[in-house]
């Protein structure tokens, strides 16, 4: 009966879930380049599956440091004005996940190694220290993803958009007057 059940709930949940894995993989495989898909960790539906079978989702059991913590940006209205203050500040800004010497993500450092290339100094901000600063650069662009780029003040997009400007050529007509490393 219940274990029966169990186990057919957690053999559709790992089918589910690696199916949704391999469509993912195929999106990136068609939008990214292979050496960013090869940095990226391969997922587990197995984990996934056992913990959704296995506990139900009342978290009162847990402990408090476990429990989300987050603020409402309303409620932290600074932090956009510092946002503001740091695009208008900066000629080139990235906010990204990680530091330009160590990235994060595959995405940020696909963006890090494109202004290399092209030898452009700028300021990164590391979202992932403050996660008001990552949801709040979310809400200022209107921009649901990081890395976000920002050129002389206004927001040029994020790591498929700045590596299609880059292929295409716009991306150094954009970096022409911006101060060089």
């Amino acid at each position: 009966g219940s274990l029966t059940a169990k186990m057919s709930f957690v053999r559709l949940v790992r089918s589910s879930v690696q199916s949704s894995v391999r469509l993912a993989q195929c999106t990136l495989r068609s939008t990214v380049s292979p050496s960013v898909i090869r940095g990226l960790p391969l997922l587990s539906a197995v984990p996934v599956a056992r913990s959704l079978a296995s506990k139900s989702h009342n978290d009162d059991d847990s402990h408090p440091d476990f429990m989300p913590q987050s603020k409402a940006l309303e409620e932290q209205p600074d932090v956009l004005k510092q946002i503001d203050a740091d695009v208008k500040a900066h000629q080139v800004l990235l906010f990204m996940k990680g530091y330009p010497q160590q990235p994060m993500c595959g995405f940020s450092a696909a963006v890090v190694r494109t202004l290399a290339k092209h030898g452009i100094k700028y300021k990164a901000v590391n979202v992932l220290e403050d996660p008001l600063v990552r949801e709040g650069i979310k809400k200022y662009s209107e921009w649901p993803t990081i890395p976000q780029l920002y050129v002389k003040g206004q927001f040029v997009g994020g790591c498929d958009i700045v590596l299609n400007m880059d292929k295409s050529g716009e991306l150094e007509q954009l970096f022409q007057d911006v101060t060089k490393q």
